[in-house]
């Protein structure tokens, strides 16, 4: 029994084995070697009551602050692994062959896109110049473009 364990243990530190305190039990002052025991074991109960509390406690918050900062340094590691990743990315999509292929798909029809309306201003721009005249036209383009417009020039890009 428990009791049993607690009762050595407290002879041990005070020095005496168990069978002294058998002996001591034997002899008659039982009483006040049972009274003695009980109050020791209340004692001991009580520290080890506060040693758990106090192991609770700091297994409690320990962890969370060495949790915590582990897991702060741990994003940041990721976070530059993530930035790095990324660059690589960026460079090998340059010469990855099917995004090559898409900006050449891209390219080619914003060019057809600048052609089309490139045709239509030249269009209007023709039948603009037979309803007005030449003299007119001039005038119209100068004030829309400006300094950027000299008499009988085609503007460029």
């Amino acid at each position: 029994p428990p009791s049993h364990h607690y009762a050595l243990e407290i002879t041990r530190s005070s020095k005496t084995s168990g069978t002294e305190v058998l002996s001591n039990a034997a002899s008659g002052d039982a009483s006040t070697l049972l009274a003695k025991l009980k109050s020791e074991k209340m004692l001991v109960d009580a520290s080890i009551h506060d040693l758990e509390a106090q192991i609770e406690t700091t297994s409690q918050s320990r962890p969370n602050e060495i949790t915590m900062k582990m897991l702060h340094a741990l994003q940041e590691t990721l976070q530059e692994d993530i930035a790095a990743l990324r660059h690589h990315v960026k460079a090998y999509k340059d010469a990855d062959p099917q995004c090559v292929e898409e900006k050449r798909e891209e390219t080619e029809a914003m060019r057809s896109q600048a052609e089309k309306w490139t045709n239509n201003i030249d269009i209007l721009e023709g039948w603009l110049r037979k309803a007005l005249g030449a003299e007119q036209m001039d005038r119209l383009r100068e004030e829309c473009h400006g300094a950027d417009y000299a008499a009988g020039e085609v503007l460029g890009d």
